[in-house]
């Protein structure tokens, strides 16, 4: 059995993104793929609701909804990119610090486009199974996303 070269598929993953090859990126998602967006989890809790927000009631699983999940960003931020800054690789299991940047043109988490530019530090953790993304966890500031969305200055 080959040893999985976790380096080579968050670079594919990383370029499939730029790219918006919504093909690569759900290939590299195993069938039964999962996305938690942190993110989208702390709409509701802003806007004082219970819960999560999440589309469609349920996180994205399997490549489809994976498709859909991206779509809904590449809408949103047609030139969104991801910088890559470091990755620790822990075999089934990695974390990468990156930045993604774009400008927000179209509806996003209930926010109209505006021609904002955004950009973002964050942390994606990765579970891999049988050489595929079967996890990933996307940590970022909403708060910050949403300023820059809306053009509200910080506090």
């Amino acid at each position: 059995m080959a040893a999985l070269d976790v380096k080579a598929l968050v670079k594919a993953y990383a370029a499939a993104v730029n790219a918006h090859d919504v093909d690569r990126i759900t290939a590299l998602f195993g069938e039964n793929g999962l996305i938690f967006d942190v993110g989208w989890s702390q709409v509701r809790s802003l806007e004082g609701e219970p819960g999560p927000w999440i589309p469609h009631g349920a996180w994205p699983r399997g490549r489809e909804a994976v498709e859909g999940y991206y779509r809904v960003w590449f809408t949103a931020v047609p030139d969104l990119s991801l910088v890559l800054y470091g990755l620790v690789d822990g075999g089934e299991r990695a974390a990468l610090e990156l930045t993604f940047q774009g400008t927000h043109r179209g509806d996003f988490l209930g926010l109209p486009g505006r021609g904002n530019r955004i950009g973002c530090q964050a942390a994606a953790l990765f579970h891999f199974m049988h050489g595929k993304i079967h996890q990933q966890w996307l940590y970022y500031d909403l708060a910050t996303l949403q300023r820059q969305m809306t053009g509200a200055v910080a506090d």
